[in-house]
């Protein structure tokens, strides 16, 4: 017995330190991961996918679509997921997507519903420059099998290289893809199409109204959640900025809220984080060194932008490249009369490229 204790005891400790391998590992891999596709969309326009046609730049989402088409012999046809499912950036500058069959309800006795085709598409983004440029070109190529049921899908497989390119001119974006539907057999009798999509997208800004806030408080209301809903006056021109920049606004609705339930401050504020030893970029002024260690404190995502005499940046964002376009914007703006154009000296805590 002794001598089987004795054996077990590594066993055990083997087993624990190769299960903490394996879960440092996993990290490791997902890290990286999330590390690529955030360095890949930051080089590149942060446009919005197209609905139908084929986009310029590279996302990582997943994504279904419903379309209703309304025909000329008034029958109505349902497209359900329209042969989108999930987008992927699996290395730099290259996305794979998973696309699973659509369901398609023809609500016609002559026609028969069904599944349509699933999908594959393998995506490379040769150029490309943010908003300091606005341009994005990238090459596809989708291969589909034929799935479907009752001729909602091809008869054969095909394959459909495209090309698609963009360039944005401030907030408007005009995006072009042309591509040939090139089925693996059967050419006689099913043909070769040429297909060519163009989709022109303007961004009028983001608008979110209390209605609407006051609506998702009520769902949280009747769902058994208990708060307190306070309408803020307006801050500015984008209430976004309430929380870094009206600090003095927010501050006594949100401890009126904590005491209310017993919830006192602590006497003494929490000490300033420690920003990381970056030095900050060349050229900047002394209010410009201080804003930047200010950046620094600042959590993500999050970018800094400069010209010879002038900055900006903004923090906080859903996304790098959100972050790059913002901070752009914002820069270019002050600079704006005097000739200098911006450009990203840092995105996060990394330098810009």
């Amino acid at each position: 017995m002794k001598l089987a204790k004795t054996a077990f005891a590594p066993l055990i400790a083997v087993s624990l330190l190769s299960s903490t391998g394996k879960l440092r590992a996993q990290d490791n891999f997902l890290q990286a991961w999330e590390a690529r596709v955030r360095a890949t969309s930051a080089r590149q326009p942060a446009w919005p996918v197209p609905v139908v046609s084929p986009s310029s730049v590279i996302v990582q989402l997943a994504r279904v679509d419903f379309v209703r088409q309304y025909t000329s012999t008034q029958t109505t046809t349902w497209n359900y997921d329209n042969g989108k499912g999930v987008n992927l950036i699996p290395f730099a500058r290259t996305e794979f997507d998973i696309n699973l069959p659509p369901y398609i309800q023809h609500n016609n006795p002559k026609v028969q519903d069904g599944a349509g085709d699933v999908s594959f598409v393998a995506k490379y983004r040769m150029f490309s420059a943010n908003e300091g440029s606005n341009y994005s070109v990238a090459a596809q190529a989708a291969f589909s099998v034929p799935t479907g049921s009752y001729k909602n899908g091809t008869a054969v497989s095909t394959i459909t290289p495209t090309i698609i390119g963009g360039k944005g001119f401030g907030r408007f974006d005009v995006q072009s893809a042309i591509g040939a539907v090139l089925p693996t057999s059967s050419s006689a009798t099913i043909g070769r199409t040429i297909s060519w999509n163009t989709v022109a997208q303007y961004k009028v800004g983001k608008y979110f109204w209390p209605e609407l806030a006051q609506r998702f408080d009520a769902a949280f209301r009747s769902a058994g959640g208990q708060d307190e809903f306070i309408l803020a006056p307006a801050f500015g021109d984008d209430g976004h900025h309430l929380f870094g920049g009206g600090i003095e606004v927010w501050t006594p609705m949100v401890d009126a809220f904590l005491k209310s339930h017993d919830l006192q401050p602590l006497p003494d504020p929490l000490p300033e984080p420690t920003p990381p030893n970056i030095p900050p970029p060349a050229g900047l002024s002394e209010h410009g060194q201080q804003s930047f260690h200010t950046y620094l404190t600042l959590g993500p995502h999050k970018a800094f932008a400069m010209s010879e005499h002038h900055f900006a940046f903004v923090t906080a964002q859903m996304a790098p490249q959100d972050a790059v376009k913002k901070a752009l914007e914002n820069c270019n703006k002050n600079a704006m009369g005097s000739g200098e154009r911006c450009h990203v000296a840092f995105i996060d805590e990394s330098p810009g490229k």
